[in-house]
């Protein structure tokens, strides 16, 4: 799966995972919120779960590293650096409080 050196593969893994990362919280949010009685919602921040999808990212970084494929890593990057400026864009007003 990881064997590709292409830019675009990064890129495509680079977002698809945060993606997963972000749609598997939302799911474990909707199943917090039914099994807990006052319907509480997880524990965490939305911006918080924002930035551990990003985080996943190393997960095929590493993968693409262990078997050098350069151009695939700088693509997993590229997505790295541009979901970091669209969190730090989109939570702005929060962290400057």
């Amino acid at each position: 799966m990881f064997n590709k050196n292409q830019l675009t593969y990064g890129l495509a893994l680079g977002i698809l995972f945060p993606l997963a990362g972000l749609a598997f919280f939302f799911i474990l949010d909707l199943i917090w919120q039914q099994t807990m009685p006052e319907g509480q919602a997880l524990p965490l921040r939305e911006r918080t779960m924002a930035l551990l999808c990003i985080c996943l990212n190393i997960i095929p970084f590493q993968a693409f590293n262990k078997r050098k494929v350069l151009q695939s890593i700088r693509g997993v990057v590229s997505a790295t650096v541009i979901l970091a400026f669209l969190w730090i864009l989109l939570f702005f007003k929060d962290l400057m409080v």
